[in-house]
């Protein structure tokens, strides 16, 4: 999914910037995070739409992982901060800053 995709280049940039992703976060809604940097929020709201789905964000400070069902339901997208850009072909929720463990 490409607004993943770019979530994942705003969000290595984010870091460059600060240093980290944020505070630790298992919402993409908490304040003080990567996950609300306008154009990550934005390119997050239209997967949203996309896809119908709610987005999972979870973030260590250090790291971070963004995953969404697609539309069809059949498959997982997930991008993280070590650079995986995966699609998972199960419905998993992440659980962990990582898309290759889960963890």
């Amino acid at each position: 999914m490409a607004l993943l995709a770019q979530v994942s280049s705003d969000a290595e940039r984010y870091f460059e910037v600060h240093g980290s992703y944020g505070v630790p976060a298992s919402s993409c809604s908490t304040d003080g995070t990567v996950f609300l940097e306008e154009r990550i929020k934005r390119n997050l709201r239209n997967a949203e739409k996309n896809s119908l789905a709610e987005a999972q964000c979870l973030s260590t400070g250090s790291e971070y992982a963004v995953a969404i069902l697609l539309r069809s339901q059949t498959a997982v997208v997930c991008v993280d901060s070590t650079g995986s850009r995966i699609q998972i072909p199960q419905q998993i929720k992440i659980t962990g800053p990582s898309c290759e463990t889960g963890n």
